[in-house]
């Protein structure tokens, strides 16, 4: 409290296997401390540019140095720290390899022992291959979780997440506290708010289509890449591999519905097909065309943003909708709400 008086009191917890609530802040060990607003605090004293601290195998919390210095530069004589395991937090958990003075930061050991935080040392850990550079990656209001990438089982523990912040703060992950899948895994939400924005890319396309199933049952297929918005009362989801190759024609309900500002329509095709689908007023004028020519046989996901052909936002109301090829027409209603 004396060197961050504007924190909320109560908040500090440092980590020894679980979170322990405390009030003492000891050099080299990090913690957790709520704030309010943000802000900036001058710590004075003798400048710490070494120090030398104990891991538990397993996560800890780790603090800085007077300086900013790279991970790299760490002294690790037992080889105990896991590759790429060295997180700071910046609204969300975020990879670092440089850590910053006043910071706080998860790292994960192999095994007990020791290491030297040291900010004039030179290199000693082997750079960090990254394998998820070339995965799929979806995002829950801008956390990325990455997919569809072969990760060598002894480097499974590079991918692992800290252990969940203490309180009140959004998190996102696989079961297992993991941030990559190969082919299927469950997502655990924790704090989410109230409008669950979804992003992805869908870096490599084959034979089958990924779909994000959520804990009511709604499907939302992964094509190329998009966004669902306004996702709401989710706390779990599951994503996993499909068949591509619908059986028969279908029109699903647009979703979100009513919708502002975006909403997405997803159609699915068993054959190679000239598509059209088109949104229109009600008086049947067509306002746009989302998808005109040929398609392959798959199921797929369109945004509609509420504009019309010429990038011009349309008024609230009640809008239509179709699919049409030369064997199937469907019509759905819709509304946009301002």
């Amino acid at each position: 409290s004396s060197i961050y008086p504007d924190a909320v009191p109560g908040t500090l917890y440092g980590f020894n296997g679980t979170y322990v609530s405390g009030t003492v802040l000891e050099n080299g060990d990090g913690y957790w401390l709520f704030f309010d607003t943000e802000g900036s605090t001058d710590v004075s004293g003798s400048s710490i540019d070494q120090v030398t601290i104990p891991l538990s195998e397993g996560w800890n919390l780790m603090g800085s140095l007077s300086s900013a210095f790279e991970s790299s530069s760490i002294d690790d004589p037992e080889e105990i720290i896991v590759s790429g395991s060295i997180y700071g937090f910046e609204g969300t958990y975020q990879p670092t390899t440089t850590l910053q003075p006043g910071k706080g930061y998860w790292i994960n050991a192999s095994a007990d022992g020791q290491v030297t935080l040291n900010s004039g040392g030179t290199a000693r850990i082997e750079p960090f291959v990254d394998r998820t550079a070339e995965a799929n990656v979806i995002r829950f209001n801008g956390v990325p979780l990455y997919f569809g990438v072969t990760i060598p089982e002894n480097e499974l523990q590079s991918y692992e997440l800290p252990p969940k912040p203490p309180a009140d703060v959004f998190d996102v992950r696989f079961n297992e506290n993991m941030k990559v899948v190969q082919s299927r895994g469950q997502i655990i939400l924790s704090n989410p708010i109230e409008a669950l924005t979804v992003t992805y890319e869908v870096k490599h396309e084959t034979s089958s289509v990924w779909v994000l199933v959520s804990n009511d049952g709604k499907e939302y297929p992964l094509h190329h890449s998009g966004t669902f918005q306004n996702i709401e009362n989710v706390t779990w989801l599951t994503l996993k591999k499909v068949s591509s190759l619908p059986t028969e024609y279908a029109l699903s309900q647009n979703f979100p519905n009513p919708f502002n500002p975006t909403t997405t329509i997803t159609y699915s095709i068993p054959e190679n097909s000239e598509v059209n689908l088109t949104i229109y007023n009600l008086t049947g004028k067509k306002i746009t065309n989302l998808v005109q020519g040929q398609v392959n046989a798959g199921i797929y996901s369109v945004n509609w943003d509420g504009t019309n052909h010429t990038g011009n936002p349309v008024s609230s109301g009640l809008y239509l909708y179709t699919v049409e090829t030369a064997n199937f027409r469907s019509m759905k209603k819709m509304i946009l709400m301002k």
